[in-house]
């Protein structure tokens, strides 16, 4: 079934209203911490931004922190160099089948292969950077010319608008492409593009003439899953000239330039935090945007303020108008023959003290660094060099998780998770990926990333104190230990710490070596027990000659 244009146009037009009221502060955000960033304008390319987009950047701060996050992010949680998930069954007992571990570790392995030798980690980083700074990202994945067997095409806000399905989680994302005309007729024909692009063809100068073209993926109304044509897929992908309405605002073409469909979902769209049931996130930049923006008013001040300092207004006498004046260390000037040398002096006094503007910008700083967490990858990455003692560094960490936490477990939710599955697909559809085993009934994905770990580490402190002092009393009582189950904890530090479950024994593999331990003690007992009995009838035998049939119970109990 054909798309309805009129309805697409329709709901084109719902988002832009939807997502106007954002747009101010994206803007602000993107012109004090992310210049580069921010694609707004139906004309807004690379090319058509300002000359100078870092105009209103006096402090870099704001940058380097949000910079810092995103850098921390993706070393944190998703770390090209080591493994950061695993795939299981979800059941401990199916995933100790020897056919289920190794399908599972082996496909682990090839996802994580695909994901290094794609665009993925560096889709990701710019992912995060978004999302640290404007509270959304969004990434689609598309068909790509490229061998990767996954490719994605991570935006910048302001490129796309998207829109949730009833549980909170987004299912459409509607995206703005600037195209030549050239580009256009490669991609979708000649016969469907505009009589406006194709006449840019026949003119040399307007061959790179740019349009914008809108690229809408959506639920698909009516969608029958018998049918398999490209135009029944459970999404909707359709791109269209971008037009507008008599009141100005940007609409689309009456027809479609590409119908295509997928199977999945293609988009990738993760919130920092959400509030209010807002579609879209809030962000820590969002949080520091007023401290970002008095920072440069204070840095913009305090360069002026060294500028009257260091290169104040001068007067000089009517008598040197017009003659070279050199006042660099070392120069040399000219007064006219016959004229006695005068002096030139400040228009002003300047007596400026920049101390408490100086301890101000630092305390910025300092705030600016705590809303992007720099504080946090700070402690995690600590070193002896730094003047705070381990246990001031575990609770500083301990107490910025707790705050990052609920964040980590949305990521898991609308970013990794996606990801991953969005990976097993491609892997699928490129018949790259072996068959399950039989008897598998899916998998789960277990992720083992350093922020993670340090998440369920959080109480591992307290456990410490804990056993401390247990441990402690028991040099005077031993029976005080029986309140700790060695077993559950062990069980719980192995988790907490990411220890590979392949080297962990089942807990009734663990019993049974205990009561075989045990017997063979009791064994060893026994045999000792009888080496004894034995000296002792030789002894009684020695020393009472007379006595006979001393191993007999009596005579032992008589003696």
């Amino acid at each position: 079934m054909a798309v309805d244009m009129d309805k697409v146009r329709a709901r084109f037009r719902d988002l832009q209203d939807q997502r106007s009221p954002y747009e101010a502060r994206y803007r602000d955000l993107a012109r004090y911490i992310l210049p580069d960033s921010g694609r707004f304008e139906a004309s807004s390319t690379q090319s058509a931004k300002a000359a100078d987009p870092w105009t209103f950047v006096y402090d870099a701060s704001a940058t380097d922190a949000a910079g810092a996050l995103a850098a921390g992010l993706l070393g944190g949680i998703t770390a090209p160099a080591r493994p950061w998930f695993r795939l299981t069954t979800g059941d401990p007992e199916a995933d100790e089948r020897f056919e289920n571990r190794q399908w599972l570790s082996q496909t682990t392995e090839l996802l994580q292969t695909v994901f290094l030798r794609s665009n993925v980690y560096p889709a990701l980083i710019q992912a995060y950077e978004e999302l640290a700074v404007f509270g959304t990202a969004c990434i689609i994945a598309l068909p790509s010319e490229s061998d990767d067997i996954i490719h994605l095409f991570p935006m910048t806000v302001g490129e796309y608008w998207i829109a949730e399905d009833y549980e909170n989680r987004v299912n459409t994302v509607f995206r703005r492409i600037s195209m030549t005309a050239e580009q256009m007729v490669e991609q979708f024909g000649r016969e469907k593009v505009s009589s406006g692009v194709r006449e840019c063809l026949t003119d040399d100068r307007k061959r790179n003439q740019r349009f914008q073209v809108i690229h809408g993926i959506f639920p698909r109304d009516g969608y029958d899953p018998k049918k398999k044509d490209n135009r029944n897929f459970p999404w909707v992908s359709v791109y269209f000239e971008e037009t507008y309405e008599n009141d100005g605002r940007s609409s689309g073409s009456s027809t479609p330039l590409l119908e295509e469909g997928f199977s999945t979902f293609p988009g990738l769209c993760p919130r920092w935090e959400i509030h209010g049931g807002s579609v879209y996130g809030t962000s820590p930049g969002m949080k520091a945007l007023r401290e970002v923006k008095g920072l440069q008013v204070e840095t913009k001040r305090k360069r002026q303020g060294i500028d009257e300092l260091t290169n104040p207004a001068m007067i000089y006498p009517a008598s040197m108008e017009n003659h070279q004046l050199d006042f660099t260390p070392g120069g040399i000037s000219f007064y006219p023959d016959g004229g006695t040398p005068q002096q030139a002096y400040p228009a002003k006094q300047v007596n400026i003290n920049l101390q408490h503007l100086h301890a101000d910008i630092q305390d910025s700083r300092q705030k600016i660094n705590e809303y992007f967490y720099k504080d946090l990858f700070t402690a995690i990455m600590s070193t002896p060099r730094t003047n705070r003692t381990a246990y001031e560094v575990d609770q500083v960490a301990q107490e910025r998780m707790a705050l990052l936490g609920p964040v980590l477990q949305r990521l898991n939710g609308e970013l990794l998770r996606p990801l991953i599955r969005m990976g097993l697909y491609a892997l699928e559809k490129a018949k790259v990926l072996s068959p399950m085993p039989s008897g598998m009934q899916g998998v789960t994905v277990t992720f083992e990333s350093i922020l993670v770990q340090a998440l369920r580490s959080a109480g591992i402190t307290a456990e410490d104190r804990y056993l401390s002092t247990a441990f402690s009393i028991a040099n005077f009582d031993q029976t005080i230990v029986d309140n700790v189950d060695l077993d559950k904890l062990m069980q719980k530090r192995a988790i907490a710490q990411g220890v590979d479950p392949d080297i962990l024994r089942a807990p009734e593999d663990v019993q049974k070596m205990r009561a075989a331990r045990q017997e063979q003690q009791a064994q060893q007992a026994q045999m000792a027990q009888a080496v004894q009995m034995s000296e002792v009838v030789k002894n009684i035998q020695a020393t009472n000659p007379g006595i006979s049939n001393v191993g007999s119970i009596q005579s032992l109990q008589g003696y």
